[in-house]
């Protein structure tokens, strides 16, 4: 293990190894993040991944008889290098079952009701922890912990205490933005730009989306944060209408002409405008006319 490393350093050293990465990234929920978090980078470097393993285990109670589960996959280097550490065992939960040999979901051994802490790298709404959890409560192990390397300050924390599973976490993605900004690794523009995708895609809660789905749209939107989503839904209110309509021609006078006979019963009008050959600063301007005369947004 590098020999006392702060937390600092850490975050430092997670962001010259490309863990850490700023821009415009697909996340699995489809969501378009200004971060991203790349921690599978980390079995490439050694000494951080020991670093790392050695930092987590001291979040772990060492007092009570416990095995380890990492969540697949990143976090199963983690875990095991914890458990080689630390001594203590360790299961392995497969995210499928085989269609031979023992066809097991959860290899290794362990005592019933024996307490297992589960090993995360990052999280968000603590939905693969939770499912981890599920599975192994199901064979017959008590799951009340779980150790993270980074917390992304979503959701994770509030859902998993739900779920009765308490949450200790080495890092946050605000003290990442303090200690990255703090050295100069990033700009003011940067931060604002994460705090406010944190802020705007929160997931507490997100086990009542069906309930949501009951209400009728101004019900809705009185508890919609993100400005944009709230535009929106109160233009469908107003105009009674979820049209959305995709307006692709190669000329301005053909778009402008389309958009007029569209725009009165839509509520998105999407375009191309690298598709239209004589694109100007009027045809935009037009547009924007428009889209504020007929009441729709604009993409």
């Amino acid at each position: 293990m590098q020999e006392n490393l702060s937390l600092d350093q850490l975050i430092l050293q997670l962001e010259e190894v490309g863990a850490v990465k700023f821009g415009e990234f697909t996340l699995k929920s489809g969501l378009s993040s200004p971060v991203y978090f790349d921690l599978r980078v980390l079995v490439s470097y050694p000494k951080l991944l020991d670093t790392v393993a050695s930092l987590l285990l001291q979040l772990v109670d060492s007092r009570r008889d416990c095995v380890l589960c990492g969540v697949p996959y990143t976090a199963l280097p983690i875990a095991t290098l914890m458990s080689v550490k630390a001594d203590v065992g360790m299961v392995v939960r497969r995210k499928e079952a085989k269609d031979y040999g023992t066809k097991k979901m959860v290899e290794g051994r362990w005592s019933d009701n024996q307490n297992c802490v589960i090993v995360e790298d990052v999280v968000t709404s603590g939905g693969s922890v939770k499912e981890t959890a599920d599975l192994l409560r199901n064979h017959g192990m008590e799951v009340t912990d779980c150790v993270v390397l980074l917390n992304r300050e979503q959701g994770a924390i509030e859902n998993l205490t739900k779920s009765g599973i308490k949450v200790k976490s080495l890092v946050s993605v605000s003290k990442v933005l303090e200690v990255l900004l703090r050295e100069g690794r990033i700009t003011e523009d940067t931060v604002t730009s994460v705090k406010s995708f944190i802020s705007n895609n929160q997931t507490q809660g997100v086990e009542k989306v069906r309930d949501v789905m009951r209400l009728d749209f101004s019900s809705r939107n009185a508890s919609v944060k993100n400005e944009i989503t709230k535009r929106l839904m109160s233009t469908m209110i107003r105009k009674q209408s979820n049209l959305c309509v995709a307006v692709d021609a190669q000329r301005a006078a053909e778009v402008l002409a389309l958009v007029r006979k569209v725009g009165g019963s839509a509520v998105v009008i999407k375009l191309h405008a690298d598709l239209v050959e004589d694109w100007n600063h009027q045809t935009e301007v037009e547009l924007k006319n428009l889209s504020q005369e007929l009441d729709f947004l604009l993409f």
